[in-house]
């Protein structure tokens, strides 16, 4: 994320075990991707959680990133998400598309794929996104 908001800071990413750590430029990262995929890397980082409980069940931050390579369109969305404290509605819809993208799905509507998938007995409960609420809602 930092590679978005200062491409051009010189910061180094100590990654590795103890006997085995290296140091990753982080402007190097910026020139390998480019800063439009650097910065919608915020937009993947608030829409699939934190390292430790990730918002998808099954699907981590490899799988959001090799998304955002592949395809502009969601890239575009990820860098959208945080630029507004309420997102449109055109915005939530994108990022549903993303969820569903992230499950192989060409559908656009989580709630759409989920009621699909138990209808047809694709996937478990637990192995589905949730159903849909609006971002920024309680």
């Amino acid at each position: 994320m930092l590679c978005s908001l200062l491409p051009n800071l010189r910061v180094f990413f100590q990654t590795g075990t103890k006997q085995r750590s290296h140091l990753i430029p982080m402007n190097s990262i910026t020139s390998r991707f480019g800063a439009d995929i650097c910065s919608s890397l915020v937009g993947v980082h608030a829409l699939t959680g934190c390292d430790s409980t990730s918002a998808f069940v099954g699907k981590g931050k490899q799988s959001a990133f090799k998304l955002i390579l592949e395809s502009s369109n969601h890239a575009d969305t990820m860098r959208q998400l945080g630029q507004s404290f309420r997102p449109s509605e055109e915005l939530q819809e994108a990022c549903e598309a993303f969820t569903c993208a992230l499950y192989g799905s060409q559908d656009t509507s989580v709630n759409n794929y989920v009621t699909t998938c138990f209808v047809l007995g694709l996937r478990s409960a637990t192995s589905c996104p949730r159903l849909r609420m609006p971002l920024g809602s309680t």
